[in-house]
């Protein structure tokens, strides 16, 4: 597993945390990328963000950038996170926080 960038410098806690939720979900489908990377994609956003802390961090800031600050993973977890849900439950979601659908 990469512990630095390709370009260098050592990854952030969400770049880390999210590298090692895909590379759990290749083995899971044991596949490698490129194979299946949108499928990993979505069960690591799964493994590494659940209603309750989305909801949480929403309540703080409705920003998918600051929620994902909040849960400290990458914005591409949190867009996967969200491409993933029934629209039902998006809605359900908004609602909590406040928000509107646009």
């Amino acid at each position: 597993m990469l512990d630095t960038r390709p370009l260098g410098g050592p990854l952030t806690t969400a770049e880390h945390r999210t590298a090692r939720a895909h590379a759990q979900a290749h083995t899971f489908y044991r596949t490698d990328c490129p194979t299946r990377c949108e499928s990993a994609d979505r069960r690591a956003a799964h493994l590494l963000i659940t209603p309750r802390t989305f909801l949480a961090a929403a309540r703080i800031d409705p920003s998918l950038d600051t929620i994902a600050a909040l849960l400290h993973v990458t914005r591409p977890v949190v867009d996967a996170y969200v491409r993933s849900l029934p629209v039902e439950d998006w809605l359900r979601m908004l609602a909590l926080v406040g928000g509107e659908p646009s």
